[in-house]
């Protein structure tokens, strides 16, 4: 299970200080991404350019995985070590059934148009990718 999709909203939408309760349902985060037009990029110092290049994509990728793994992992000791706090994680058929739900919304999704079935093929390979060089 990944955790960290769901520790960040604990903390960034101050969930923790109000709820004492938490379920653990693996959903998913927002992407991050700091998006350029070509015409833009293209209109940067070539230095710049060339820093932009060195620092993004996958190496960009690897640093936020190795911190922010290692700040969920903190963070779960930390709720586990308060007595006052309650952690349920779903089980199997509870699962089962909030991925029929997601593959539900996500089925809607892409009869709208076969873009977004390409769109959705595109983003599942590349995150293959990603874990399958971790």
């Amino acid at each position: 299970m990944r955790l960290g999709r769901q520790i960040s909203p604990l903390f960034d939408f101050g969930i923790k200080r109000v709820a004492a309760s938490h379920y653990f349902l693996e959903t998913s985060g927002a992407p991050l991404a700091l998006l350029m037009n070509r015409k833009r990029f293209d209109a940067l110092p070539r230095p710049a350019q060339d820093i932009i290049r060195k620092y993004s994509g996958a190496w960009v990728a690897e640093r936020f995985i190795e911190t922010y793994e290692v700040a969920v992992a903190q963070v779960m000791e930390q709720l586990k070590s308060e007595p006052n706090r309650k952690l349920t994680f779903p089980s199997r058929p509870d699962l089962d059934v909030a991925h029929a739900a997601f593959n539900s919304v996500i089925g809607d999704w892409i009869a709208v148009s076969p873009r977004h079935r390409e769109l959705l093929e595109l983003v599942e390979s590349e995150i293959m990718k990603l874990r399958s060089s971790r």
